[in-house]
């Protein structure tokens, strides 16, 4: 009884157009699902770009203040090995995003710019504490977003490139929270 039913039934969904309707619909569902995964990896690769690239200025332009501005030999030392790490990562980073046609930041992002200008009033023990608090906050929001990349931007090449970025941003990350401990900065 049941499948003669069914088989009325589909032959009278047959006859109105339904039945093919049906079957596309499962087609357009996956390619609205690919365009939303699509878009969803541009929105990661777009914000990692400008996160990464953005505070890779900012970094280098805090750790080239140490030198003159820092008390502490650690404080200097770290700001030295970011400027060394994080400028030519900065460099390759532009390179990768001009070859995808995605929009890097060439110059400090406004917030960056603001705290590097506090940076440049500072010196001794406050420049050492609110360089590494500074250093910190930015490494955890570039991990943030290099695990978005990893998470969701599987093409193109970015899911490998963030992975890479990734020791030496865990790097830079330990060690900035290692001095705020050493220095008393609670971040």
């Amino acid at each position: 009884m049941y499948v003669i039913r069914r088989r009325q039934m589909l032959a009278g969904m047959a006859a109105s157009g339904m039945l093919v309707a049906m079957r596309a619909i499962p087609v357009l569902a996956d390619d609205e699902l690919r365009e939303h995964a699509r878009r969803r990896a541009r929105q990661a690769i777009n914000a990692f770009v400008t996160v990464l690239a953005g505070h890779g200025h900012a970094a280098v332009a805090a750790g080239q203040l140490a030198p003159e501005r820092a008390a502490s030999d650690a404080v200097r030392a770290y700001a030295q090995q970011v400027v060394q790490e994080r400028a030519p990562m900065t460099e390759a980073l532009y390179q990768r995003a001009d070859a995808s046609n995605v929009d890097a930041p060439r110059a400090l992002l406004a917030d960056d710019a603001a705290a590097i200008e506090m940076l440049r009033g500072l010196s001794g023990g406050a420049f050492d504490a609110a360089f590494v608090e500074f250093m910190v906050l930015r490494l955890r929001s570039d991990g943030r977003a290099t695990e978005r990349v990893t998470s969701t931007a599987k093409t193109e090449g970015w899911h490998t490139y963030a992975n890479d970025l990734k020791p030496v941003l865990t790097g830079e990350l330990r060690q900035g929270e290692a001095l705020a401990a050493a220095l008393g900065v609670v971040v």
